[in-house]
């Protein structure tokens, strides 16, 4: 009936959604999303309102922290400066300042008028910088609380930052924080069900909750003071919600009702009513003195999420079918269903009411932070609108071109994020994209059987080439003088084009199945060709200026998925269905080397200098392979959906990667080779 301790575990990473607006992430990636949008942020981790509801901050995977004026929806601050993920931003208590926290280490204060960095604070542990995962301010805004990625809470003073004080020791560990609404003290969760009151000037440890051990089958999911200090309110995964007497560290009563855990548990803001959410598919509200159930508000699947608005009256849930819902304290009907989060990832999906009650903040792993009208129920405005599917870098990688869901190829300063073109294309879905050696032109092609090169100065269609209904269009790749490119499609045939007068100059025919895959060795000279189809399991090498078949490479036993010469030009990698990559002698078709895999391979790519290999498979992984042995250098971490393809810059230092997570990831080739 219960869930397991190990699934609380990965749920503590997202407590700080209960009662403050925000999830904390710790991503071993960089999402280059946050930067792709017209400006605006993509990728929201999270995003929260600031206490007077006039401004919203978000969290964004660019390493920075942008705050909106919440009437407009116009962004008014970035705030630039963590070298890594930013896990977490709160507003100070009165709108004034922000903190942010990250993987880089710091602890940082900002003015969130001006979007200048007023403070910086670096938690250093054994002489190593350690990541923060979460900060939080007192009440009156004189203090700071932090977790770390070791688990240790420590106590920073707002004004001078400096360290007042940790909170028992550096392996006191704890998940999870709470300020007493006068700021005089912290209640802490550590080691699954221990509970310490804490001095917040001192550190000095008051009281324990010693009856808050439990069997290590449950999990203490969630703590918050009452709003005059004297209680305190614990959700466990036994299914029952405790209320403690702050003075004495005793239980007052236990709220008995949830079948399944219960992940949340907050009290409104008079103290009266608490409000809780649980895996039995309900959210309840509770009399805060009796203990006696008040109301029951019944929903389909999971509830992880459930807050009061600043006036009591209405109660905002979050389940696990990335459902909103707004209910009625008094009444426990139901008002209104936001549906908007289509793609999201539910466990970034977030809801919290502005101070005026009047409008829902949500943030999403669908790249949008949306505000509803709690009236309606209609959704007011929306920061982001459309997704990338496709994203290559350009051959000096200075700019990134991405295909989106709104039928537009967008190009974007990789060094600013800032949107340079965008190109409408047309009413065709586009297949594939490819940039021109020289970037002064793309080629773009579509599921119509044509093609079309842009120039991307002045985003304006120079040439459309049809190729005939009776093709269907595979890829594109130019040669690397930019004079002619190729196009692969389901007739069997791989046809050379001239990239200036758009006219046919060769055809290469000889596979069995539909071609694929294409693409040309470094001086030009040859062009490898390769067929998803199954029954074409043979790679083939041809003359570019002559048409003629030199080569085939034979060995695999599925279908191929991609095929690429190396920098120097003397060997080809080539991915399969067969679970492995092997790399081929491209003057002889020898196959040289042949790595096995636990999963289908779907991309591999050699680096520019030609000594390692960037492949992905179906079960999520991405690897780098040592080009010479073929072993493995380095796992990436694992998509939770299937990676499409990888790719090195031109300069070798970064690889981008494309997955139907949707988010465009970025990693260092030199971070992934040479870290700890």
């Amino acid at each position: 009936m219960f869930r397991n301790l190990a699934f609380f575990l990965l749920l503590s990473l997202v407590i700080a959604v209960v009662g403050y607006g925000r999830v904390n992430v710790v991503a071993a990636e960089i999402s280059i999303f946050a930067k792709l949008r017209d400006g605006r942020t993509n990728s929201l981790v999270s995003a929260v309102f600031s206490p007077d509801g006039k401004t919203v901050a978000s969290i964004c995977m660019d390493n920075s922290v942008r705050i909106w004026e919440a009437a407009t929806g116009k962004e008014l601050q970035k705030l630039n400066g963590h070298t890594d993920d930013v896990n977490s931003a709160e507003f100070s208590p009165d709108s004034k300042v922000i903190v942010t926290t990250s993987k880089d280490g710091s602890l940082r204060i900002w003015d969130a008028a001006t979007g200048k960095e007023l403070k910086k604070i670096m938690d250093c542990a054994d002489g190593d910088f350690v990541f923060l995962r979460s900060a939080k301010f007192s009440p009156n805004g004189k203090k700071i609380i932090t977790i770390n990625r070791r688990n240790y809470a420590q106590i920073w003073d707002t004004a001078t930052g400096k360290e007042l004080c940790q909170l028992g020791g550096q392996y006191f560990y704890a998940h999870s924080t709470a300020f007493s609404p006068d700021s005089k003290m912290v209640v802490t969760i550590r080691d699954k069900n221990v509970a310490h009151i804490w001095d917040a000037a001192t550190g000095k440890n008051l009281k324990k909750l010693d009856s808050l051990v439990f069997d290590d089958d449950f999990y203490t999911s969630s703590v918050e003071f009452s709003p005059d200090g004297k209680t305190i309110v614990t959700a466990n995964s036994d299914g029952i919600v405790r209320i403690w007497d702050t003075a004495t560290g005793k239980a007052l009563r236990k709220l008995e009702g949830h079948t399944d855990s219960v992940y949340s548990a907050g009290f409104s803001f008079d103290g009266k009513m608490i409000v809780t959410a649980s895996y039995d598919k309900t959210a309840r509200i509770w009399d805060a003195a009796t203990g006696k159930e008040l109301h029951k508000f019944e929903e389909n699947n999971d509830v992880y999420s459930a807050k009061f608005s600043f006036d009591g009256k209405k109660v905002v849930t979050v389940n696990i079918d990335k459902i909103v819902r707004i209910w009625d304290t008094a009444t426990g009907k139901e008002l209104h269903k936001l549906d908007g989060c289509t793609w999201c990832n539910i466990y970034t999906l977030i809801a919290s009411f502005s101070p005026d009650g009047k409008t829902i903040l949500t943030a999403s792993s669908d790249g949008t932070a949306r505000i509803w009208d709690t009236a309606t129920g209609n959704e007011l405005r929306k920061v982001g609108e459309y997704y990338a599917y496709f994203a290559i870098f350009s051959n000096d990688s200075k700019t990134i071109l991405t295909i989106n869901t709104d039928s537009t190829l967008r190009i974007w300063d990789l060094a600013t994020g800032k949107e340079l073109k965008k190109i409408n294309g047309n009413k065709f879905d586009v297949i594939s994209a490819v940039f021109s050696p020289d970037n002064k032109t793309v080629v773009t092609i579509y599921n119509n059987g044509t093609a079309s090169i842009w120039d991307t100065t002045t985003g304006k269609e120079v040439r459309r080439i049809d190729i005939g209904k009776r093709y269907y269009l595979r890829s594109a790749v130019f040669s690397p003088d930019g004079r002619t490119f190729v196009t692969t499609s389901s007739d069997k045939v791989t046809l050379i084009w001239d990239a200036v007068t758009g006219e046919e100059l060769k055809k290469l025919e000889g596979h069995t199945g539909m071609v694929g895959f294409v693409a040309f060795s470094p001086d030009g000279k040859m062009i490898v060709t390769a067929s998803p189809d199954n029954r074409d399991k043979i790679v083939r090498i041809w003359d570019a200026t002559t048409g003629k078949e030199l080569q085939k490479l034979a060995g695999h036993t599925s279908n191929i998925k991609s095929v690429a010469f190396s920098h120097d030009g003397k060997t080809i990698v080539t991915a399969s269905l067969d679970k492995t990559t092997r790399i081929w002698d491209a003057a002889t078709g020898k196959e040289l080397q042949k790595s096995e895999h636990t999963g289908n391979v779907n991309s591999a790519g050699f680096s520019p200098d030609s000594k390692v290999i960037v492949m992905v498979d179906n079960d999520g992984s991405s690897r780098i392979l040592d080009a010479a042995t073929g072993k493995e250098l380095k796992k990436l971490d694992r998509q939770k959906r299937t990676a499409l393809s990888a790719k090195f810059s031109s300069d070798g230092k970064m690889i981008v990667l494309i997955s139907r997570d949707k988010p465009v990831k970025l990693w260092k080739l030199d971070d992934l080779l040479y870290e700890k």
